[in-house]
């Protein structure tokens, strides 16, 4: 009895979410989807193979979504300047990092990110933006010169898993498109952020 209602219980979820499930399948899976509509829609179904077809698809389909990749691309942090600003910082010249990174560095974090800066957790959905621009020495009056670039952090541990968790992204100058963060750079950028428990540098200062 318990047997037939489980069996029954899976066919019911066939009728209730066979469009999403079709749909995923045709993508990914077009052979299993076959498969279905061969053993476990017709008029004399076979509800034992529709229950197998059905736990080896979701099984599938699963697998595909929480394999660990990076294949998302970071998005560009629109309206950032809007946010809560953390910190600054200049790197000047004799600074290993000067060629790359040398001038302001303006730390902003969305509103998630601000709640991370504050209990040490950063939740999905987290961004760090790292605005670099030029320093202009005039008169030793440091004034901002042209924006070098934008780095990114945005915290989601699905898309992100390879990465601690974190995307990493560099936007040149003041484009939202022009991405300079190779695969390889985005390991580089995580080993050098590992070091930290949390992978962000920067504190924030009440």
């Amino acid at each position: 009895m318990h047997s037939r209602l489980a069996v029954d219980f899976f066919y019911i979820a066939n009728n209730c979410c066979l469009a999403g499930l079709q749909n995923q399948l045709s993508k990914s899976f077009p052979s299993l989807l076959i498969m279905i509509k061969t053993y476990g829609m017709g008029k004399n179904s076979n509800k034992i193979a529709w229950f197998a077809c059905y736990v080896i698809c979701c099984s599938l389909i699963s697998f595909s979504f929480t394999n660990p990749r990076y294949e998302e691309p970071v998005p560009y942090p629109e309206g950032y300047r809007g946010w809560t600003h953390i910190k600054t910082a200049v790197v000047e010249p004799g600074n290993p990092a000067f060629n790359h990174f040398g001038g302001f560095h303006h730390i902003y974090a969305n509103k998630q990110a601000m709640e991370g800066y504050k209990t040490g957790y950063f939740a999905a959905g987290s961004i760090i933006v790292f605005d670099v621009l030029e320093a202009i020495d005039t008169n030793k009056l440091l004034l901002e010169g042209k924006r070098r670039q934008i780095d990114v952090m945005v915290k989601d541990s699905i898309r992100y898993a390879l990465t601690g968790g974190w995307g990493f992204e560099e936007f040149h100058g003041d484009s939202k498109t022009e991405r300079t963060v190779t695969t390889t750079a985005v390991t580089a950028c995580y080993s050098c952020h590992s070091n930290k428990k949390t992978l962000v540098f920067s504190q924030w200062r009440p």
